[in-house]
C-alpha cells in the first residue's frame, strides 16, 4: 500500500480543511524521504475521537518516531495560538514510548509544555510561504531520516553483539562440560 518506506512516523495533525494541504506537504516531504507517514483519520480509520485515543498509543508504538504538524486552531488572549489538542496529546503518548518527537510549528504558535521541551527538533513554519520553505523544511525531514537510519543501525549492532555474547557463553560453557 506504501511502496518501499525505510522508516514509518506517526504523524500528529490537524484534520480540519482549512489545514490539509499544510498536513500533505508534510506527509510529502517525508514519502520523499523514505519516512511512510501513519495519521489516525487518513491512513488508519477510526469512527470517533474516542475510537481514536484508543488505538493511538499502538499504532505510535509502532512507529519509528513521531511528527507533530501543529497548525493554529485556538486564538489566546495574548494574540498567540493553541494547536489542535491531538497534536499535544498524541506526541505525549509517544514521549511514553520513547519515541523521538519531531515537532514542526506554524509561525504565530506558542510552543510551551513537554512537547516543545521534549522534541528533538523544534521547527517554525509559515503556511503562506511552504513551497519557498520546502528545501529548508525537507533538510529538517532528511535529519530525521538519517537519525532514525542511525538508531536502526545501533539497535540491530546491539543485537548483533548480545546474540555473539551469548554464543561465546554458549561455546564456553560447551567447553567446560566437555573437558577431556
Amino acid at each position: 500500500m506504501f511502496g518501499n518506506q525505510d522508516h514509518t512516523a506517526f504523524v500528529s495533525c490537524s484534520l480540519h480543511y482549512e489545514d490539509r494541504p499544510v498536513v500533505d506537504f508534510f506527509r510529502g516531504l517525508l514519502f520523499e524521504n523514505n519516512i511512510r507517514p501513519v495519521t489516525i483519520g487518513i491512513d488508519v480509520p477510526a469512527k470517533d475521537e474516542y475510537e481514536a485515543a484508543r488505538i493511538a498509543p499502538e499504532i505510535i508504538k509502532g512507529c519509528d518516531c513521531v511528527v507533530a504538524i501543529q497548525t493554529k486552531r485556538y486564538q489566546m488572549v495574548n494574540g498567540a495560538y493553541k494547536p489542535s489538542e491531538w497534536t499535544l496529546e498524541e506526541p505525549r503518548m509517544g514521549l511514553d514510548s520513547s519515541k523521538p518527537l519531531y515537532l514542526f510549528y506554524e509561525k504565530g504558535i506558542e510552543v510551551k509544555g513537554a512537547n516543545a521541551t521534549s522534541a528533538r527538533t523544534r521547527t517554525e513554519f509559515d503556511r503562506s510561504a511552504l513551497e519557498t520553505q520546502r528545501g529548508q523544511t525537507g533538510s529538517h525531514i532528511h535529519r530525521i531520516r538519517d537519525e532514525l537510519s542511525q538508531a536502526k543501525k545501533m539497535g540491530l549492532l546491539a543485537t548483533i553483539g548480545t546474540v555473539a555474547l551469548i554464543g561465546a557463553g554458549a561455546y564456553a560453557l560447551y567447553r567446560l562440560w566437555n573437558r577431556e
